[in-house]
């Protein structure tokens, strides 16, 4: 089944196209789940240790409210740039290992093919896609940290 043959399989049977990429989804996706956990979780806990978290409880404000609109908004600032690298580089062809496992069309098996039969204008085609992909990840993580993170906002 070609590549194009799958976007059609999404428009003719959405359930059926969910199905093929589950697995797919989920392998990329467990290698980063503990990951996330593990920082969102370190961060909140460190951001509970603030002076304004003491301040926001000090005020009345409910703990939920603490949590999610001021420590959980501190504690996205590293996760969002782990987020952005990764997906950046994922994007950027860090599936290879995924697409060629289940054999899916793209940038990664691409990449894979090139590299078996040394086709060099791909390979640096690709190097060039998985780069801009990079980059503009990194650019959005730069704007994200000014709406989660007020010091880093110009006055």
């Amino acid at each position: 089944m070609g590549s194009s043959a799958r976007l059609c399989t999404l428009w003719l049977d959405p359930v059926g196209w969910f199905k093929a990429l589950l697995l797919p989804w989920l392998t990329l996706s467990l290698g980063f789940i503990g990951i996330y956990g593990r920082v969102l979780r370190a961060n909140i806990v460190e951001t509970y240790q603030e002076d304004f978290i003491r301040t926001a409880r000090a005020k009345g404000i409910s703990e939920t409210r603490v949590l999610l609109r001021h420590a959980l908004r501190m504690s996205l600032v590293p996760f969002v740039t782990m987020f952005g690298l990764d997906f950046g580089a994922l994007v950027g062809g860090g599936a290879l290992v995924t697409e060629v496992i289940f054999g899916l069309n793209g940038v990664g098996k691409l990449t894979y093919d090139s590299l078996q039969s040394l086709d060099l204008p791909v390979i640096m085609a690709s190097v060039m896609y998985a780069s801009f992909f990079v980059v503009l990840a990194n650019a959005v993580v730069d704007m994200t940290y000014a709406v989660l993170d007020p010091r880093t906002r110009s006055h």
